[in-house]
């Protein structure tokens, strides 16, 4: 009778077994298990094996209704500034504007 056991055990888990052999996988698979894990601003992700640390794409920045790219620079709506994107930050310069029209008419911008 144990070996009849034996044999039904083995006839199962070679019928439950899949075709193929398992791909030898180098390095730790299992890095993490939520965001706090991960330094900077890499977020815990699954890589269809485990989980790993990896860095999210950077986020476009939209500036008075245009996109733009991290890392791509442009001229402020007031036109003399300059802005630039970081992952979905628009930074600008704030310095003073000077109109043409008020060269001409001599005035101090206070």
């Amino acid at each position: 009778m144990k070996e009849i056991i034996i044999v039904l055990l083995f006839v199962v888990s070679f019928a439950l077994a899949k075709p193929g052999i398992s791909p030898r996988i180098s390095g730790v698979v299992e890095t993490c298990s939520s965001d706090s894990d991960c330094s900077g601003s890499q977020k815990c992700c699954s890589n269809g094996c485990g989980h790993t640390c990896q860095t999210p794409p950077a986020l476009p920045c939209i500036y008075n209704g245009k996109t733009y790219q991290t890392g791509e620079g442009f001229i402020a709506d007031d036109g003399c500034n300059s802005c630039g994107c970081s992952d979905g930050r628009v930074m600008c310069t704030l310095m003073e504007c000077v109109r043409q029209t008020d060269l001409l008419l001599n005035k101090t911008i206070v």
